[in-house]
């Protein structure tokens, strides 16, 4: 069975099972983007959520918002806790284990600096 043919038979054995008790399509939708809510945009307000590839503003799109962060930097995925802290406290606590280009070993810090207009 390929991953489509497996993904369909999920869905249309699962899904019906969400809406069940007479819950609203809406208000599954905002349980799964609460789920999936890493925090605020720094730049404009919206919801930074996991977009696949990599974590983006909820307005990513629609509004113009280019606020995103990688899932991986310098070989090293960025923990999800780390990115919660970054977008509510404007820094990370130190992050252990990324490597540079040329294989040296380092930690490091993020922080979201705000430009001066």
């Amino acid at each position: 069975m390929t991953s489509i043919q497996k993904f369909i038979k999920y869905t249309i054995e699962n899904v019906p099972k969400s809406f069940e008790n007479n819950q609203k399509i809406e208000e599954h939708v905002n349980n799964l983007e609460a789920d999936n809510l890493l925090g605020t945009c720094p730049k404009c307000g919206g919801n930074v959520t996991d977009k696949g590839k990599f974590y983006g503003c909820s307005n990513y799109k629609t509004k113009d918002c280019k606020f995103s962060l990688p899932k991986t930097w310098s070989k090293k995925k960025l923990p999800q806790k780390s990115l919660k802290e970054l977008l509510t406290k404007g820094e990370t606590s130190e992050i252990k284990g990324f490597v540079s280009k040329n294989g040296n070993k380092f930690n490091a810090k993020f922080r979201i600096e705000r430009k001066q207009t």
